[in-house]
C-alpha cells in the first residue's frame, strides 16, 4: 500500500507495508483529541465477517476487532492528520460488534447513528453501520477529498457512541505520495527562428533565491 497515514483504532500495531500503527486508550495516537472527547478503546475477539466488497484485499480481520469510541460526556471525537496540500482517498474502516454481536448488547437498526465529516464537509449523515451490513460484518467507506495542510475528520453524535476500526489516507488515485523536488539548473526552450537565423536559446542556472527549491511539506464498550 502506498498510504500516508494507517492507524488501528482502537488496538495495537498490526503488522502491514506501511504498517497500522497503535492507538489505544493508555497510549492514544497523536492524530486524535483523545483527553478532550474521552474516546476510548473497545476490544473483542469475535468474528468478522469480510466478505463486504468494500474491503481492500488483505485487510487484517483484527483491524475491525478493536475500535476507538467516543463516549457522550467531552468533546465531539476528531482527528487531524499532517498532509501536503492536495486530494486524497481517505477509507474509514466500520463494523458493530458491539449492538447484535456475540456477547454485546441487543441488536437492531438506530442503536448506534452518528454524522461523519472530512474538511468540514459532512459525508455521513445519520449512519448506522447496523443497518448498513448488520452486526459483525466489515464495511469501508471512501471518500476523496481536497485537503490543506492538516486533513480533518470528524464524527457527531447522533444516538450513542461514535466509533471507528481503522483510518487510511492515501494519494488521490492511488499514486505514489508527492514529494516536492528541486527544478532543474538548466531548462531548455529549443530553438526559435528568426528570419534566416537560427538562435538557439537556453537559460541556464535559474537557481536563484527561492526559485526551485522543496518546501516540507480494553474496558468493553458499553451503552452511554
Amino acid at each position: 500500500s502506498n498510504a500516508l497515514h494507517r492507524i488501528n483504532t482502537g488496538g495495537g500495531q498490526l503488522s502491514g507495508t506501511p504498517v497500522w500503527s497503535a492507538d489505544t486508550t493508555a497510549n492514544p495516537s497523536t492524530y486524535t483529541n483523545a483527553a478532550a472527547s474521552g474516546s476510548q478503546g473497545f476490544a473483542t475477539s469475535t468474528t468478522v465477517d469480510m466478505s463486504h466488497a468494500s474491503i481492500p484485499s488483505g485487510t487484517p480481520m483484527t483491524l475491525f476487532q478493536s475500535e476507538r469510541y467516543d463516549p457522550p460526556a467531552g468533546a465531539e471525537m476528531s482527528w487531524a492528520f499532517p498532509v501536503s496540500p492536495g486530494s486524497y482517498q481517505v477509507r474509514l474502516y466500520f463494523a458493530e460488534t458491539w449492538y447484535g454481536a456475540p456477547g454485546g448488547g441487543a441488536g437492531g437498526a438506530g442503536k448506534r447513528v452518528f454524522d461523519l465529516s472530512i474538511e468540514g464537509q459532512q459525508l455521513l449523515n445519520d449512519y448506522d453501520v447496523f443497518a448498513d451490513v448488520g452486526a459483525a460484518k466489515g464495511v469501508v467507506k471512501t471518500f476523496t477529498v481536497s485537503s490543506d495542510a492538516t486533513l480533518n475528520i470528524a464524527f457527531n453524535r447522533v444516538i450513542e457512541n461514535p466509533m471507528i476500526k481503522g483510518i487510511e489516507i492515501l494519494p488521490a488515485g492511488g499514486a505514489t505520495p508527492s514529494t516536492v523536488s528541486p527544478s532543474p539548473t538548466s531548462l531548455g526552450f529549443g530553438a526559435v527562428t528568426l528570419g534566416s537565423t537560427l538562435v538557439s536559446i537556453v537559460i541556464v542556472g535559474l537557481w536563484g533565491k527561492g526559485f526551485g527549491r522543496a518546501r516540507s511539506q480494553s474496558s468493553p464498550e458499553v451503552p452511554a
